[in-house]
């Protein structure tokens, strides 16, 4: 029992770090946060999220960054990335095979992210 008490506080020490400095990105957030699809376990108090409706401006741009700069890096390096599109109403599914000389594709991406928003 004293093992579940240390380990309660160690799991404790993480959720703050965790809340203290991550965000969550989540990719057709209207219908992966339906309640039906949920189990909800909250942990510290009850508050209204950040940014409000300027969260679904910021996703918007960053998946069409990604979106843009990874047609960039596909027709620079098209070893590097696969880009699949079933049709044109569906985000594509992008995926990193190799690196690209000194940096990495993944890398290269996200500093053009970056640099979008």
């Amino acid at each position: 029992q004293f093992h579940d008490i240390e380990l309660a506080i160690e799991l404790d020490k993480l959720v703050q770090e965790i809340s203290g400095r991550a965000r969550d990105i989540i990719d057709e957030g209207d219908e992966v946060l339906h309640h039906r699809f949920q189990l909800v376990y909250p942990i510290g108090r009850r508050g209204n999220p950040d940014g409000k409706e300027l969260r679904w401006h910021i996703m918007e741009s960053v998946l069409h960054s990604v979106k843009t700069h990874a047609k960039e890096l596909h027709a620079e390096h098209p070893s590097a990335i696969t880009i699949t599109t079933k049709d044109r109403h569906q985000y594509p599914v992008i995926r990193f095979l190799a690196s690209t000389g000194q940096e990495s594709a993944y890398h290269w991406l996200c500093k053009r992210i970056v640099a979008d928003v």
